[in-house]
């Protein structure tokens, strides 16, 4: 792993409360909502990836996702193709990202 994954890694898994904690961005409310915490790499890459080609440039999806391999893979996927992700929070056993299409 690369010194910005771990960092990112890090900044995913750093908040450990029972509540939503993390990076916030208030303002932003998801268009979409993608829950893939039952499933595995690759396919919670595909599955963001396929929700993502059917938004609109701009639009926030909201993926809920599990740690592990997926944390590691689907953002870093996710920004290699353009998109960023607005905001990060550790939820209880799960992490909610929000992710501006590109």
């Amino acid at each position: 792993m690369d010194k910005l994954s771990i960092q990112n890694h890090y900044e995913y898994s750093r908040n450990m409360g029972d509540e939503c904690e993390g990076k916030t961005a208030p303002d932003e409310s998801p268009d979409m909502t993608l829950d893939i915490r039952e499933d595995h790499c690759p396919i919670t890459y595909v599955k963001t990836k396929l929700t993502l080609e059917a938004m609109e440039s701009g639009q926030i999806l909201e993926v809920l996702i599990k740690g592990g391999e997926p944390l590691r893979n689907v953002p870093r996927s996710v920004r290699g193709e353009g998109h960023t992700i607005v905001s990060a929070k550790r939820c209880s056993n799960y992490y909610r990202l929000l992710i501006c299409k590109a």
